[in-house]
């Protein structure tokens, strides 16, 4: 089992705490590989359109190939078998996943894959890439004639560059002071939501959604909607890959509801960005509550019963069947798992219909 970490291509490593597999591989009888690489300006500062030359933004990616490659060479000193790899990977580590799919020098090294968290239907574009590069020579008072000259910046300069941009994006947390919108009414899920939505398309999204979800508040509905496109995303990549007809497709959603609270709030944690990691690697301390316990000895061992057979099948769990774009079968991963069929079909058909008008 060859994981690939999270992190957005610019941070986590292969040794996390969270991510250790040795309870994976003890209680399931696998090997888990996992690997470092490089991140952020070191590993996907794309600089082919700059110099006309080969400067793509894959020493990442090629960091990975390496170490895929290592392992199909040598993971039978270790218990492993070369011909049976499974490549998986959360968030970040889901979309290099999927990035592996798209490699002719990693066809012959892997035999399945587990995109997880990371819907990538669009990467950046090679304008937007080109466009970030310029950027960095300029905060590193280079010109384009200057750019072999970036083999003499010191790593840490770089990361300091690159460090500096992404304080000025998006951070990756929260206001420690909870923000309003945990506790948004019915006027301000119409207010946050008006800037994407008007008129008759914002009621149409609000009811449908409401329909869907009837006892949900507000702040729930509002999640809802606007992580919708990539719950969207996740099932136009199943739908293309079944449509292929090379291998079977299984599609889940990881439904234990963390009762946690967001501090300062009522507002329960659910099932947020990355909780599937301790579960799936089975790292959960001994005292978590029984429901999350169960949970993750379904998902680990579905996640390790797929990396043996290509189908995950794990005991105390039902049938899991192939998706297609008949059944929509779903496996919804909580203490007592189930299949359903077409999960939230009428928020599927709303973005369907959108999509077509």
């Amino acid at each position: 089992m060859f994981y690939n970490h999270g992190g957005g291509y610019m941070i986590g490593s292969g040794s996390a705490t969270g991510q250790d597999g040795t309870r994976l591989a003890q209680r399931h009888d696998v090997v888990v590989v996992e690997s470092h690489h490089r991140l952020g300006l070191l590993g996907y500062l794309f600089l082919g359109d700059l110099t006309g030359g080969d400067h793509a933004a894959k020493q990442g990616m090629l960091d990975i190939l390496a170490a895929l490659r290592w392992t199909a060479e040598n993971i039978a000193n270790f218990g492993g078998d070369p011909d049976n790899i499974m490549v998986w990977g959360e968030s970040g580590g889901g979309a290099k996943t999927a990035a592996v799919y798209t490699m002719p020098a990693a066809s012959r090294l892997f035999h399945k894959a587990s995109v997880e968290s990371a819907a990538p239907l669009r990467f950046p574009t090679r304008a937007g890439a080109t466009a970030r590069a310029e950027r960095t020579l300029d905060l590193l008072g280079l010109a384009r004639r200057d750019i072999r000259t970036l083999h003499d910046i010191p790593a840490a300069r770089l990361l300091e560059i690159q460090q500096s941009e992404a304080a000025n994006g998006v951070a990756p947390w929260g206001d420690p002071d909870p923000p309003d919108v945990f506790r948004i009414d019915e006027a301000g899920l119409r207010s946050r939501l008006s800037g994407t939505y008007q008129g008759a398309e914002l009621d149409r999204i609000i009811d449908t959604f409401r329909k869907s979800r009837p006892d949900a508040t507000p702040a729930q509905l509002y999640f809802a909607i606007t992580t919708s496109p990539i719950w969207r995303a996740a099932i136009k990549i199943a739908e293309a890959k079944q449509a292929q007809r090379r291998a079977p497709v299984y599609m889940y959603q990881l439904a234990y509801p963390d009762p946690t609270l967001v501090p300062g709030t009522n507002f329960p944690l659910g099932s947020p960005h990355a909780s599937d990691i301790p579960l799936k690697f089975a790292t959960l301390s001994s005292d978590a509550v029984p429901g999350r316990q169960d949970t993750a000895r379904h998902l680990s061992a579905l996640w390790a019963g797929f990396a043996r057979t290509g189908h995950p099948a794990a005991p105390g769990v039902p049938h899991w069947s192939a998706y297609t774009s008949k059944s929509r079968a779903t496996m919804w991963i909580d203490a007592e798992c189930k299949v359903v069929h077409d999960l939230d079909k009428a928020e599927r058909w709303y973005w369907e219909d959108r999509r077509h008008r």
